[in-house]
């Protein structure tokens, strides 16, 4: 489960935007690499690895301001947009991450108060599209995941 990776890919938007790209390069690298050889699933594990621990100390100093937030939903956004939240699994690991970002960035003040509610309705909203996994739908994720994003300007 890469989620923790993924999750570290979206956070670093707004800090370093070709950083993120990369680390998404290597992360689709070590992905095809298992499929190859044990040597090469060590060696592109050993590069991402190594560029994870790099960007560690920038994204630690980074000031993550208000404006942090859009770029993060809009990271994750971008990945709906390209297909990688097809499963019920995806998009509940998505929910819980938006909702992760978006109270992290409401305790630390980043957002005032009628921001945080608008941001919370759209939450709920994005909750009640994988609230029952039988009638779960991809374009309704995502248009909920869409109306969140544009919330968060």
């Amino acid at each position: 489960n890469d989620a923790n990776l993924v999750m570290f890919r979206h956070v670093l938007a707004p800090v370093d935007k070709a950083a993120a790209a990369r680390l998404l390069e290597q992360t689709r690298a070590l992905h095809k690499a298992t499929t190859q050889s044990r040597d090469a699933t060590f060696a592109a594990a050993r590069r991402l690895r190594a560029t994870i621990e790099d960007l560690l100390p920038t994204v630690a100093a980074f000031n993550y301001g208000p404006d942090s937030l859009d770029a993060i939903l809009a990271s994750i956004e971008a990945d709906a947009k390209r297909g990688e939240y097809r499963d019920y699994a995806s998009a509940e690991q998505v929910a819980m991450a938006a909702q992760s970002v978006v109270v992290a960035f409401e305790n630390d003040g980043k957002v005032d108060g009628e921001k945080a509610q608008m941001l919370r309705n759209r939450l709920d909203a994005l909750y009640a599209t994988i609230k029952d996994e039988n009638s779960w739908s991809v374009q309704n994720f995502n248009n909920a995941l869409a109306a969140l994003r544009a919330a968060a300007p």
